[in-house]
């Protein structure tokens, strides 16, 4: 009889091997999965590009075009036979009617700027609605204290080289930015 390491004859060949390790994990879950089964109902399947269209809306549309609309929705193309395979319909609320006027000749750009964004053909066509859009938080601008004697001294010999009166200017005040932040 030849017995190979590991096994032998008066073990049954259907026992299953015993586990390694700790047998308990304490019911711990993941916060990922848990977050997810929460937030798909509220994102829908293309939760991630609506979340991610929503939140760089200012970047990709611009600020005047975003401050007149808001991306609800990216319905997707459904997928059929023999249909090519193409973007779907951006919902976007339009605050007013004249911004609605003007979206209809800015499609064409709105959608090249949305699909640049994605890198793909995401959408190929807007459904606007027009309704109130919820208040946006105010940006407070960064106040600048005024530099003192001494600073606006270093500040004026840093660029005496300068021929440029334009440009020597527009230096000084960027300096006087930088130097005033805080």
């Amino acid at each position: 009889m030849v017995i190979l390491s590991g096994m032998s004859d008066d073990k049954p060949d259907d026992e299953a091997p015993k586990p390694r390790g700790p047998t308990s994990t304490y019911d711990l879950k993941s916060v990922a999965g848990i977050a997810l089964k929460a937030a798909r109902p509220a994102l829908g399947r293309q939760g991630l590009a609506e979340t991610e269209l929503l939140a760089r809306w200012d970047a990709i549309a611009g600020p005047q075009l975003a401050e007149h609309t808001l991306p609800i929705k990216v319905i997707p193309a459904k997928r059929g036979e023999g249909k090519a395979a193409g973007g779907g319909v951006m919902h976007l609320k339009v605050d007013s009617g004249p911004a609605a006027m003007m979206l209809t000749y800015m499609e064409p750009q709105v959608l090249e700027r949305v699909n640049a964004y994605f890198g793909w053909k995401a959408v190929d066509r807007l459904k606007l609605i027009q309704g109130p859009l919820p208040a946006r938080p105010s940006r407070k601008l960064p106040t600048h204290r005024s530099l003192s004697k001494e600073e606006e001294a270093r500040l004026a010999a840093m660029v005496e080289g300068i021929d440029d009166p334009d440009l020597r200017a527009a230096l000084l005040n960027l300096g006087r930015s930088v130097l005033g932040e805080g």
